[in-house]
């Protein structure tokens, strides 16, 4: 449990480091933060300035959706009834229209879209826009093309229009690599390009001036449809409605606005093209079933007329009339079955031509509910192809669907014509059964009145769908006469006032950010990638061994900086150390500190020395040189190299006063060099001279400071823990390697060392100044007094 606290705990100051390691590097480079911030923002102002805004055009329409109770179609009505078509606009299907490629060809052929204007200045060009024909010009001069000389270009055409000195106009272009072009004395002109002829008119209202000539680029209307496609935007407002709302995003607010303007138009003028044709299919189905019943309407009454005369038929008598009213409801039933049976010819004649193509059914007067159902939506479907086909191709998936239904449909036709026939044929025969028992009571009506009577019906069989067919054929007339638009502009087109791209407010955002980043990124990565210590919250993050001190670079310093009257940071900071190893070695008991560190050059004979002297300042101190291999202690104190250490663990000596020496520098301060190089350190440092010597000193001397050998190169210093009490670890700030705290890590890890911590050396001034170290106390000059 304890051990999980202390990880928690140690987690929650790395993560307490990180952040404090960002805000002093803020802290120290932020000149480089401002000047980085200062540059991104003025980067972002030039593109404020130089990029071309783009505005949102708005507008909201209502669709015809008899599911979301959109705007009827009352003026069809009349053929929906008769199964020969369907007012069942679904929103979806109109959206995909309004966003097809080809109606939004139509508009860029219309408005001429596919030619744009600019004028070019110094660093962005400003583009400009005009409409001959819509009267709007903001141009000099219009390039009139038309589209089936524009739908050849491949890529762009470019023109640039000036006006010379003698008020001439040039043109010259540029199409594939290829240069061309005239001089007109005047406009309008025709201008011969490698595409066809262009008709040059000037405008009326703006003039060309010398010093701004006239850019002119012209692309292929189908080119022109992607670009408006990929920013247009048509969305229903909801799942219960049949609003929807169109949002261009364009570059110029007037065209914006007079596109979907124009694209509402020429939807809502397709739509009533497809409509008038479905009536106009549905109306000449009427009339032409009118002409044929019409004529075999006259052909029963001249048929009737004719037996009248022939067998002298003037009136029924009065009592085979009697029983003749008496069977007027089963008569009234045949007539009815008889209709129905001649209506249903009349379907499966049409059945039978559907082997040559697609051709809508008639329901009228059919009382048959599944079957009229059958052909309504076969008639659906039939129209919801044609009028697909306008947008879409034989092959698309939405055409093979509809044939598909359409196939599926004429089945269920075929079948149900057979299955209804059967069951008026069986009603016909029902009502014959109860019609013979009134035969038995006009048996003696003449044979030539019961024939009359069977002309007579078949007459008003043919008369009653004749009549029915007028009346539809009236109200087709009537209902086509009055026409509404598909969709039904609910909100005029409306640019904002204000781009929606660049947005000022985000780029102004993003340029700070980019400004705070860029400098902070070089930061991370410089860190990320620098093998050396440079900090001490470089060592707080890689290691748990606390950190005693930390000395500040001294250039000046040439080996002691220490002094009893010294006040500079590096004396105040060695200061700091003294009292910090005091309180780690506690008691008086523990007066031996060894001075280690990964490698040499790190600064550890440096560190021994003026620690050793300022321990001095108070205490009687010794300073021991133990780095046998490469010994410095006698060159920085300016000793003699004769006699040390070495000579008394070797045996040569036996007492040890002789080999201590003053310091030369503090009276409190004495030395004991390692004298000559040995053969064999390692050996000496294991005897027991090295134990009884260190027993010795420990009596006449209240700390002892022992510079070592560096650890990561031999292991002399392993074998004088069992003398110490105490062993600093030095590290040099851009000069130890981080590998060299995995070293101190280790040592840690396995004992080596009793009382281990770290001393960073050599930090720079701007570094330690930011972590809060400055020593300006006051107390005078860096000199002795």
């Amino acid at each position: 449990m304890e051990s999980q606290d202390k990880i928690r705990k140690n987690r929650l100051q790395v993560k307490q480091m990180d952040v404090k390691w960002y805000l002093v590097n803020v802290l120290i480079h932020w000149k480089s933060f401002l000047l980085s911030i200062i540059i991104c923002l003025v980067v972002g102002f030039l593109y404020l300035r130089y990029s071309v805004p783009s505005y949102d055009v708005n507008t909201a329409i209502i669709l015809k959706d008899s599911r979301k109770g959109g705007m009827g179609n009352t003026e069809l009505s009349v053929f929906q009834g008769m199964g020969l078509l369907s007012s069942n606009n679904n929103v979806d299907n109109e959206i995909e229209i309004l966003r097809s490629q080809n109606l939004i060809e139509g508009v860029i052929k219309d408005l001429e879209l596919y030619v744009q204007y600019s004028i070019k200045g110094i660093i962005k060009s400003t583009e400009i826009y005009g409409n001959y024909n819509g009267g709007y010009i903001s141009q000099p001069v219009f390039v009139l093309v038309r589209p089936e000389v524009a739908i050849r270009v491949s890529g762009s055409l470019n023109l640039v229009i000036s006006l010379h000195a003698d008020s001439s106009v040039n043109v010259e272009g540029v199409y594939r690599g290829k240069t061309f072009g005239s001089t007109f004395e005047k406009l309008p002109a025709i201008l011969e390009t490698p595409i066809g002829q262009f008709y040059l008119k000037p405008s009326k209202r703006v003039r060309l001036k010398k010093e701004l000539p006239l850019h002119v680029k012209v692309t292929s209307p189908l080119s022109a449809s992607f670009f408006y496609m990929s920013n247009l935007q048509i969305k229903s407002v909801s799942k219960e409605s049949s609003v929807v709302r169109l949002s261009l995003k364009e570059t110029h607010r007037e065209r914006g606005v007079i596109f979907l303007d124009h694209l509402v138009e020429m939807y809502n003028r397709d739509a009533m093209g497809d409509k008038n044709k479905a009536a106009s299919n549905a109306a000449n189905f009427i009339t032409e079933r009118l002409e044929l019943i019409n004529r075999d309407l006259s052909v029963s009454e001249m048929d009737l007329e004719i037996y009248r005369k022939e067998n002298k038929l003037i009136d029924l008598g009065s009592e085979s009339k009697l029983f003749l009213n008496e069977g007027n409801d089963y008569e009234k039933k045949m007539i009815h079955v008889g209709t129905q049976l001649e209506l249903l010819a009349y379907v499966e004649t049409e059945v039978k031509k559907l082997i040559g193509g697609d051709v809508l059914l008639p329901t009228i007067g059919l009382v048959a509910p599944d079957l009229t159902s059958s052909i309504t939506q076969y008639n659906a479907a039939i129209l919801e192809k044609e009028r697909l086909l306008t947008y879409s191709s034989v092959n698309s998936p939405v055409i093979v669907r509809l044939n598909e239904s359409i196939g599926a449909y004429r089945q269920e036709i075929v079948s149900g014509v057979s299955g209804v026939r059967k069951s008026f044929e069986l009603e016909r025969k029902q009502a014959q059964a109860e019609n013979q028992r009134y035969e038995s009571y006009v048996r003696d009506v003449p044979r030539k009145e019961r024939e009359y009577e069977e002309k007579l019906r078949q007459q008003r069989i043919k008369e009653s769908l004749y009549i029915i067919l007028l009346e539809k054929k009236e109200e087709a007339e009537l209902s086509l006469a009055v026409t509404a638009p598909s969709a039904k502009m609910i909100e005029d087109p409306l640019a904002g006032s204000h781009p929606i791209s660049p947005n000022q407010m985000l780029v102004l955002l993003f340029s700070v950010i980019f400004g705070i980043s860029i400098p902070l990124l070089v930061i991370i990565l410089r860190e990320s990638f620098s093998y050396k210590i440079e900090t001490d919250l470089d060592v707080k993050r890689l290691t748990e061994i606390p950190l005693l001190g930390t000395l500040p670079m001294d250039k000046k310093s040439t080996g002691l900086v220490v002094g009893s009257s010294r006040t500079t940071p590096i004396a105040e900071s060695f200061r700091l150390l003294r009292t910090n190893a005091q309180f780690t070695l506690g008691n008086s008991d523990k007066k031996v500190l060894l001075v280690t560190s990964s490698v040499s050059g790190e600064g550890k004979t440096f560190v021994s020395t003026n620690l050793a002297l300022t321990f001095a300042l108070k205490y009687k101190t010794l300073l021991i040189g133990l780095d046998m291999r490469r010994p410095k202690l006698s060159d920085y104190l300016r000793l003699s190299k004769k006699e040390g250490i070495v000579s008394y663990l070797s045996g040569e000596i036996t007492d040890i006063d002789s080999l201590i020496q003053p310091s030369g520098v503090h009276e409190k301060l004495d030395v004991m060099i390692s004298g000559p190089i040995p053969p064999n350190p390692n050996e000496l440092l294991m005897g027991i001279n090295l134990d009884q010597l260190f027993t010795a000193l420990r009596k006449k001397y209240e700390y002892i400071i022992v510079d070592t050998s560096p650890v990561g190169s031999v292991s002399d210093a392993f074998l004088l823990n069992r003398v110490s009490d105490g062993c600093l670890f030095v590290l040099r700030s851009g000069v130890t390697p981080k590998t060299g705290l995995a070293l101190a890590n280790h040592l840690k890890d396995e004992g080596r060392f009793k009382n281990l911590h770290l001393v960073l050396n050599g930090m720079e001034e701007t570094k330690l100044g930011g972590y809060g170290y400055g020593y300006g106390y006051g107390y005078g000059g860096e000199g002795e007094k």
